[in-house]
């Protein structure tokens, strides 16, 4: 028969203590304990579901002021006043650009600097005007230094994307790697950037691990250049919006032989859809571009397991409000019916990608509490 303790009695656990003063104040320390950390699950719970699984952010009061971490490295707050963590990934990518490489660009001429200077000084221009709005090139901005921000935090920046991400002519095509690697990342995969030193093979972006089941994929991503968008000078004089064209771009994606299963993700770089020019019409076409390419034998069977269409129209917007639905923000997908490397989990990672693309749209303006 068990004898009932009371806070009195001698300890069950031989300590020599009182009931009081040891079991029964650990206990309710350890629920007090449980209940924080179920506190905490939740929180981040809760961040993953509207940011996808990303690390959460950390930043701190100390020192008079907001500390953040970014990859390990430490960021003290860099204004006065109210400073959130919107205010800590712009100033990230400023860090990113370098203080000398930023004034080099101030003695440029405005419409010569880096594109994402350029968006960056006409978001500051509307931060600080008497009446912001929320333009094209805010968002433009916002969303790179995001990425930027996102892949210090969560994986390595490759010095060669880094470095093509500076350049003016290779900037296009590099962020949309950028914007690519983030996007997996908030999906629930790890990214390692090939080694495109080893000219053996023909390199995917990266390869994508997903952290639950552990199969791995390659990544290609793909950009449409058009004539006079973000200082492309070659391509067709045909009128924005007028084709898609994404054709050789498949089958120059399709060429990235591996083993692995492949998903192809190509930016469509399409301007605001019009009454002529919408998005069903650039569907319909990129419909029959993939019927053509079928018919020319490249899904029998087809080296992609996925491919995703997107489209930011921010950089064609630069001094226009954005947030319509005319803007013709998406992302779009296509299941090859004969993959070459069969992947039953693909349809589980079609919908995580598509969810990641809306949480990614918008970082968070604070942190949750850790």
């Amino acid at each position: 028969m068990n004898k009932k303790i009371n806070k009195k009695s001698p300890c069950p656990c031989e300590s020599g203590k009182r009931y009081e003063q040891c079991c029964r104040k650990n206990k309710k320390l350890f629920k007090k304990a449980r209940k924080i950390l179920a506190e905490k699950e939740e929180r981040h719970q809760t961040f993953i579901e509207q940011y996808g699984h990303i690390r959460i952010p950390q930043m701190i009061d100390i020192w008079g002021g907001k500390v953040t971490t970014v990859g390990g490295s430490i960021f003290k707050q860099t204004r006065p006043g109210n400073y959130t963590f919107l205010h800590a990934v712009h100033d990230y990518a400023l860090h990113f650009f370098s203080e000398e490489y930023l004034m080099k660009q101030e003695s440029i001429p405005m419409k010569k600097r880096h594109p994402a200077l350029q968006w960056m000084y006409a978001y500051i221009d509307d931060v600080n005007s008497k009446i912001p709005r929320r333009i094209g090139a805010s968002a433009a901005w916002i969303r790179f230094a995001y990425d930027i921000h996102t892949i210090s935090d969560n994986a390595n920046l490759e010095a060669k994307l880094k470095k093509k991400l500076l350049k003016y002519k290779s900037f296009q095509t590099a962020r949309h790697e950028l914007w690519t690697a983030a996007l997996f990342i908030a999906a629930g995969f790890e990214i390692n950037f090939e080694d495109e030193s080893d000219s053996t093979k023909n390199h995917p972006e990266f390869i994508a691990i997903d952290k639950e089941s552990g199969i791995e994929m390659a990544v290609e991503a793909k950009c449409r250049q058009r004539k006079g968008v973000l200082g492309f000078a070659d391509g067709s004089d045909k009128p924005l919006g007028e084709e898609v064209g994404i054709t050789s771009l498949l089958k120059k994606a399709y060429k990235k032989e591996d083993n692995l299963p492949l998903c192809i993700v190509i930016d469509t770089n399409l301007p605001p859809q019009t009454k002529s020019w919408n998005m069903g019409y650039w569907q319909a076409q990129i419909g029959e571009s993939l019927k053509n390419l079928a018919r020319n034998g490249y899904d029998h069977p087809c080296p992609a397991n996925l491919i995703l269409f997107y489209n930011d129209p921010s950089h064609h917007m630069v001094d226009e409000e954005i947030g319509s639905e005319d803007d013709c923000l998406w992302l779009s997908d296509c299941f090859p019916v004969y993959p070459k490397n069969e992947c039953d989990e693909f349809d589980g990672f079609r919908k995580r990608l598509l969810k990641a693309q809306r949480q990614r749209l918008h970082p968070p303006l604070e942190i949750p509490g850790i």
